[in-house]
Order: C-alpha cells, then structure tokens, then sequence
C-alpha cells in the first residue's frame, strides 16, 4: 500500500495522519511512501517506524520512468543509477493518478532494458491488468485512480475486482510453468 505525501495529488495524506496509519498498520514494512519529489522532513519519521518490524529495512527511492521516453530518462525523484527501483508510468502532465495505460510494446521494450526492478503504473484495471502483466512483465503494479469512484475516494468494489483478476494471473502463471 502507498501512502500518498505529495500535496500536488488528490490522494494527499498529511504526514501527521500517514504516521498514525503507519503505527496502527498490520505490516508498516509494507506500506511505501510516495512522494512527488524530493522527500521533505517526515521521511526520516516515516522510515524509522516502518524499520519497527525490520532492523534491516531503509528507505528505497524509486525513479518515475514515463513510457513515452524511448531512451528512459524521465521526470525521476533520483537518478535511476541510485535508485532501488523504477515506476513505468503512462505519459501524462501530472504526477501520477491519469488512469491513462502506458503503450503495452513501448512499456514492455523500456521494462526490459531498465537496469532496477519495474512496478508498472497507469490506468491498470481487472479489464487490462493480466494483459500489461503478461505483455510487460514487471515486478509488480501500481493501481489507484482506476480503482475509485471519485478522485480520492477509493471504491472497494473495484479493489475487489482487480484483486481478483491479480489472483487469476498468479493461477494461470502457475499453470504455465513460470
């Protein structure tokens, strides 16, 4: 789960209430901060309570790759080269939260030449996600606008369903031999 820290999106939590879900969260070194930049002040408070479950965890930074870059330099919170990662968004003028899908052969050529594991982002719903899976293989998806009712207002209906489709994927991988 993300915890949204950029006050640009309409997913913004006030860091104050983020590290009161963090405390009272199942699995904190679960949860991952997102920002739109450079992380301010409460990066070191939000660290050092998810490190509660895990002495060996730090933070991870990782780098924005918008798939309309063929030669993947992006609008990025760190260079790729120190980051723990990279998230291949759909092109778009804001951070985040289009709901636009990334081209699936652009995305798929940019996943495989991109030197850090790759969360895919952008308009994945249950109606694409095992398709962008399949086509880009990532090491994992990141869902939010496609998953409310309104900006900002999570709908669990539609969790529900894209849970769903994430675990009929993981069937048929396992069916394939992968």
């Amino acid at each position: 789960m993300g915890i949204v820290l950029h006050p640009g999106s309409v997913r913004y939590v006030e860091p104050a209430t983020a590290l009161k879900l963090l405390q009272q969260a199942e699995h904190p070194e679960r949860i991952v901060a997102v920002y739109g930049g450079e992380p301010g002040p409460e990066a070191k408070e939000f660290s050092t309570i998810q490190s509660w479950d895990d002495p060996s965890y730090h933070p991870c930074w990782w780098a924005i790759v918008r798939a309309d870059e063929q030669d993947a330099k992006a609008k990025r919170i760190r260079p790729i080269s120190t980051a723990s990662g990279c998230v291949l968004d759909a092109p778009g003028p804001a951070f985040g939260g289009t709901g636009t899908p990334a081209d699936p052969s652009l995305a798929s050529t940019l996943s495989a030449s991109l030197p850090k594991p790759v969360i895919l982002a952008g308009g994945l719903g249950p109606e694409n996600v095992k398709q962008m899976i399949d086509q880009v293989r990532p090491n994992g998806v990141d869902a939010s606008s496609s998953l409310e009712s309104a900006p900002g207002q999570k709908d669990r209906a539609k969790i529900a369903a894209f849970m769903k489709a994430l675990h009929e994927w993981s069937k048929e991988e396992k069916m394939r031999g992968h």
